[in-house]
């Protein structure tokens, strides 16, 4: 059985490393989608690749803003030098020397100077990489766990809202043979004070119809249906978000089926109440991965 994960949380942490200093700090919210934001200091920006992929393996919905903070120790830097390019400035220069009245040698540090020539990449390396990213999955394994608590607490209270259907559908059933009856009453005393004739077999017929019109008992079933396939979603969890959306759809559905068949007021009621707590779920199940 997995954690049900909401898509809300918060992680930051702090890592001294033989490099410097790491920060990570890692926050989401809902989102239909995953939508990664990567933030990263002056010199990192090579680095934005190895977090964005980071964060895409470890979670699967959600807005999520990831920033990256680095105090080294001391500077880490690896010079590349272009050895075309620094050819070609050095054989330029020897042909300047050939025609000097007073030749000499190529000053290398001029030749290093050349824009272009010796090309700095701030903090590179693989063991930076590695000691970047074990310390942002040490992160994300903060969040997930925020992420589950906070999933938690979204499933009780979805659990305590279908206790609270499971109750209006049982007030529904109990009601449903007297709904009926009175339903079936009401239609023979119209016809009785209308004065009007009417064939025995005909009008029970019409009270068969009536009846099945405003039996709402295939509603309440399906709908008990929803609670126990919800339920069973609840407890497998993972990511479900989307499985659990369509559920309330589900539910929204035969919600409005038996608004629609009520003739008591009673059952109007009960059928609002049932509306009000499936939207009062689909809102909890907004911030569920």
């Amino acid at each position: 059985m997995a954690a049900i994960l909401s898509m809300t949380g918060y992680a930051c942490s702090n890592t001294d490393s033989r490099f410097g200093r790491i920060g990570w700090t890692v926050k989401s919210v809902n989102h239909r989608f995953l939508d990664v934001t990567v933030s990263m200091p002056p010199g990192m920006e090579s680095f934005w690749h190895l977090a964005d992929e980071t964060v895409r393996s470890a979670l699967s919905r959600g807005k999520v803003e990831c920033s990256l903070s680095f105090v080294p120790r001391e500077e880490i830097s690896v010079i590349e030098i272009n050895r075309e390019l620094a050819a070609e400035v050095v054989r330029k220069a020897d042909e300047i020397v050939s025609m000097s009245a007073h030749p000499g040698t190529v000053d290398p540090m001029q030749v290093l100077s050349w824009p272009g020539v010796a090309i700095k990449h701030s903090y590179s390396g693989t063991e930076l990489e590695k000691a970047l990213r074990d310390s942002l999955r040490e992160t994300l394994s903060e969040l997930i766990a925020f992420r589950a608590r906070e999933g938690e607490k979204i499933k009780n209270i979805l659990t305590g809202k279908m206790r609270d259907i499971s109750a209006e559908i049982q007030k529904v059933r109990q009601q449903l043979p007297r709904i009926v009856a009175w339903e079936k009453n009401r239609m023979k005393d119209a016809v009785l004070s209308a004065g009007v004739e009417i064939d025995k077999s005909r009008l029970e017929q019409e009270l068969i119809l009536t009846a099945q019109r405003i039996d709402v008992a295939e509603e309440l079933d399906r709908l008990t249906a929803h609670i126990s396939e919800t339920g069973d979603i609840l407890e497998k969890g993972g990511v479900v978000g989307r499985r659990l959306d369509f559920m309330m759809q589900e539910f929204n559905r035969e919600s409005n089926t038996l608004a629609s068949k009520s003739v008591n007021v009673d059952v109007t009621d009960s059928a609002v109440e049932i509306k009000v707590l499936i939207e009062q779920m689909r809102e909890q199940i907004q911030n569920i991965e």
